[in-house]
């Protein structure tokens, strides 16, 4: 039945928000806090930190989803 549109759920946007850390530099983020610290971790963080701390994240989960997973 139309109608008036209806908020999208929180359901929604949380998976957005979840999809969007599994891709591009969230996922470094997340790797670079999570994985095991060897070597080639050490270096992948010092090297990468500087791009790292440049990454900016928009507070709507489906734009940050588009930037860092692609899509229309």
């Amino acid at each position: 039945m139309p109608g008036p549109a209806k908020p999208l759920g929180n359901a929604w946007l949380l998976a957005a928000a979840r999809s969007a850390l599994d891709c591009g530099d969230l996922a470094e983020i997340r790797r670079s806090t999570r994985d095991p610290l060897t070597l080639e971790r050490f270096w992948a963080n010092l090297t990468g930190a500087w791009h790292r701390t440049q990454v900016t994240v928009p507070a709507d989960p489906f734009a940050a989803e588009r930037k860092f997973c692609g899509g229309p």
